[in-house]
């Protein structure tokens, strides 16, 4: 997961600065292969962090984190409405997911 969302944040800055159309639709697909990893490795890192007792309800919060993150959404629309451009939320975007690198790599897993 650190791999992907490491990855992710290289392409949220290079993004803005690509003029070629196809190789910025390239781009694009893997920042949605990165998005759709992280969904799909979300379970299996809940249990594994936090065991299989309240699977459900850890699961939950993680899924619920997971769409209150997309009000970002709503900052980059504020962001683009300022700026006439997206470069500052893909730039915002980029340094949040380098923050969360270095938030996976801090975190331990709790006692049982």
């Amino acid at each position: 997961m650190q791999a992907f969302t490491a990855f992710q944040a290289v392409l949220m800055f290079v993004t803005p600065f690509m003029s070629n159309l196809y190789i910025l639709i390239v781009l694009s697909m893997c920042i949605g292969m990165c998005y759709g990893s992280n969904l799909a490795l979300f379970p299996s890192l809940t249990k594994d962090y936090f065991g299989l007792k309240n699977f459900g309800v850890n699961y939950g919060f993680v899924f619920m984190a997971w769409g209150i993150g997309s009000l970002m959404t709503l900052v980059a629309g504020k962001i683009c409405d300022i700026y006439h451009s997206f470069q500052y939320a893909l730039f915002m975007a980029g340094v949040l997911l380098i923050v969360s690198v270095a938030i996976s790599v801090v975190v331990k897993k709790p006692a049982e």
